[in-house]
């Protein structure tokens, strides 16, 4: 999916949240290190219950798209609520794992935007 892009994709699964903050907080480092011009974030349970997350989202200068493969406005109440969601870009829900294909896309295409935007 990501070779449709003329882009270089990577991609980190952490299963312990202090994983997934710490790399989301060097973010700003790896943008000017690698050129990473975008994050896709899925946070599974930490989405709901992790500050800590939403604070690493929130300070990185590049375009962040949540992506969860169920909906969660069709599971239970507490997990309705997403800290991510409020500093994320854009988030997506419900595609199961085609979702990721989706955040590929999209997150391909605010990139693209952000690059038009700032040309002179």
């Amino acid at each position: 999916m990501a070779a449709r892009r003329s882009r270089t994709w990577r991609s980190f699964a952490a299963r312990p949240r202090g994983a997934t903050s710490s790399r989301s907080s060097s973010a700003s480092r790896t943008t000017r290190a690698n050129k990473a011009a975008g994050i896709i974030i899925n946070a599974g349970a930490y989405t709901h219950t992790s500050v800590a997350i939403r604070d690493a989202v929130a300070a990185v200068a590049v375009p962040v798209v949540e992506v969860h493969i169920s909906n969660i406005f069709a599971r239970e109440d507490f997990r309705r609520h997403s800290h991510i969601a409020p500093v994320a870009k854009a988030s997506l829900c419900g595609f199961g794992v085609g979702g990721y294909t989706l955040a590929i896309d999209g997150l391909a295409a605010l990139i693209g935007a952000r690059r038009k935007s700032s040309k002179p």
